[in-house]
């Protein structure tokens, strides 16, 4: 035999042996994942994972996840296929569970299918999800004044890394309501992402709330219901450390909460900022401007602000009890504020209307010492300064008569064609001007 066709024949042969090695070996993993992953059921969760059917190149199963002593439970029924990578695909089981109870629920013509790729080469884990929309009843029946929902086609997709969705994309073509043929709401083309910028370390994944550089925005296209529209909303946020946001000239102001006894490490600090736009917004039928923006950042954000509020979140789940969260919430955020250094600066709130322009900037920061002011913070007559807003308002956006008072207390003053105003905020009050107004 010729010696090239025996290298070809042995090549082919090696080639099909590493491929049904592969196959084998993502058989086995997937098939081991699944028994894990209920094994691996929280409290209070019930998981039944079933291989239902198997041959060499797919795996069918049925995932079974719901209430450990309850009977709520959802059901998918799905396929893994093998070959240079894992393809999982499921979808809602419509017989059983939550799928057979989704008329009940006014729920009609839902369909899904959920995909998740695997590969031991790979980084990330690709997961997708879409349904071609559904038609919703809230009063579970039809009639004449019914309030009837459509959910236009919806899309996911992400990608998971150590456990965690590194990045989504979230998608609708829209969503609407109506009753008694009038519309009630109507949402159309609509988007949610997030992108992690940067993998946290190790320290601070042992958080229960990893903060770490990320990246989010939603858009929506057009928005209008009873009394109020908008054409558009535009939202993005940014997480960042304080020391990245150094490097592009915001510098974090200095403060005490940032000493620490020696040998101990100070808590990380981060800034997020936010941006947000909205054109040509209608509230009770009437016209507010032609475009709202707003830019501002939050700073002295902390991890351990940001794992009292999941602790607290996680209790409230265990406890049953709304009141625990709003509460302890309030009390985190004030002492991060009073003690912490959280501060709000609003880099810009503007207005824009027939070419004017309407402006707010300013910061909101406890400016005393929790522990030698507190006194003073409490006392209706001294305070403590929460920071100052100046605004700015063209003399056409406000009616003369509206303003009339004002201008003559002096809590406004007409300057060049525009009402302006400087607001000092404290924990004894509010003054325009010099002028207390609350």
């Amino acid at each position: 035999m010729n010696k090239k066709l025996i290298g070809g024949v042995v090549a082919v042969a090696l080639a099909a042996a590493a491929g049904v090695g592969l196959v084998a070996t993502e058989k086995r993993a997937f098939e081991t994942a699944l028994r894990d992953f209920a094994a691996a059921a929280p409290e209070g969760v019930s998981i039944e994972a079933d291989i239902t059917g198997s041959d060499f190149l797919s795996t069918e199963f049925s995932v079974r996840i719901g209430e450990a002593a309850g009977n709520f439970a959802a059901r998918w029924q799905g396929r893994a296929e093998y070959g240079f990578g894992t393809v999982v695909r499921a979808s809602l089981d419509d017989r059983r569970d939550l799928g057979r109870v989704l008329a009940d629920m006014g729920v009609a013509g839902f369909r899904d299918e959920l995909e998740i790729e695997w590969a031991p080469w790979r980084k990330e884990v690709p997961v997708r999800w879409r349904t071609a929309g559904f038609d919703y009843l809230p009063d579970g029946k039809a009639g004449p004044g019914a309030l009837t929902c459509t959910v236009e086609p919806l899309r996911f997709e992400g990608a998971v890394k150590d456990g965690r969705f590194v990045r989504f994309d979230y998608a609708g073509e829209g969503f609407g309501c109506s009753a008694g043929g009038r519309q009630q709401l109507s949402v159309k083309d609509f988007a949610l992402c997030y992108e992690e910028k940067a993998a946290p370390d190790a320290e601070t994944l042992k958080h229960l709330a990893p903060l770490f550089p990320s990246e989010a925005s939603l858009r929506v296209g057009v928005i209008s219901g009873e009394g109020f529209s908008m054409k558009s909303l535009a939202l993005a946020s940014t997480l960042a450390k304080a020391a990245d946001a150094e490097k592009t000239g915001k510098a974090e102001m200095s403060d005490k909460t940032q000493k620490t006894a020696a040998g101990e490490k100070p808590d990380a600090r981060w800034r997020q900022t936010f941006d947000g736009a909205v054109e040509s917004p209608v509230f009770e039928n009437a016209a507010i401007g032609d475009r709202i923006a707003v830019r501002l950042h939050l700073e002295g954000l902390t991890q351990t602000l940001a794992d009292n509020l999941v602790g607290l979140q996680v209790a409230m789940l265990a406890l049953g009890d709304e009141s625990l969260l709003a509460a302890g919430a309030v009390k985190a955020v004030e002492d991060a504020f009073m003690r912490g250094g959280l501060a709000l600066n609003l880099e810009t709130l503007s207005l824009e209307h027939k070419g004017e322009r309407a402006e707010a900037a300013g910061r909101i920061a406890f400016m005393g010492d929790a522990e030698r002011d507190r006194a003073a913070a409490f006392d209706p007559n001294r305070g403590v300064s929460l920071g100052a807003l100046s605004v700015s308002v063209p003399a056409s956006m406000i009616d003369e008569k509206t303003a009339a008072p004002f201008i003559e207390s002096g809590a406004l003053r007409l300057v060049s064609g525009f009402y302006q105003s400087h607001l000092e905020l404290s924990t004894a009050g509010v003054r325009a001007n010099g002028v207390p107004i609350f």
